[in-house]
């Protein structure tokens, strides 16, 4: 093979790698409150929501259950690890993939999160996740 013809090959390979993660998600590693580590996908992840009673975020997964993370975890932190993940409020976060639509100050979900009615988004953020959700 020409030295052409391997980079194209290479490069059709990164952008079919590229669209498969897209699909999937790429991994993410949670430490949880008890120290223990989970591999999720950010489509296992509907939102953050943040427990000023115990210091700690929770993760609201798919199937229903919620995930208790490390105390020590930011709002700031919990965003890099993914460019779908918003903050909507000082106590949320939430996935973009689910986001159905925005409706008088609240994020209404698609399935298995439409149950939600706690997703209120403050004015502090508003501006951004309006021109995410517009982009998205």
């Amino acid at each position: 093979m020409k030295t052409t013809e391997i980079q194209r090959y290479n490069a059709a390979l990164e952008r079919l790698r590229r669209l498969f993660d897209a699909k999937l998600g790429r991994p993410l590693l949670i430490q949880t409150f008890m120290g223990n580590l989970h591999v999720l996908r950010s489509n296992d992840i509907g939102y953050f929501k943040y427990i000023s009673t115990r210091k700690s975020w929770e993760i609201a997964l798919t199937d229903g259950s919620f995930l208790r993370l490390k105390a020590n975890l930011r709002a700031k932190d919990l965003c890099t690890y993914n460019e779908e993940f918003v903050q909507i409020h000082q106590s949320y976060i939430i996935n973009m993939h689910y986001l159905h639509m925005i409706q008088n100050n609240r994020c209404l979900m698609t399935p298995p999160f439409h149950y939600t009615n706690e997703l209120y988004i403050s004015q502090k953020y508003k501006r951004e996740l309006t021109a995410r959700f517009c982009l998205f």
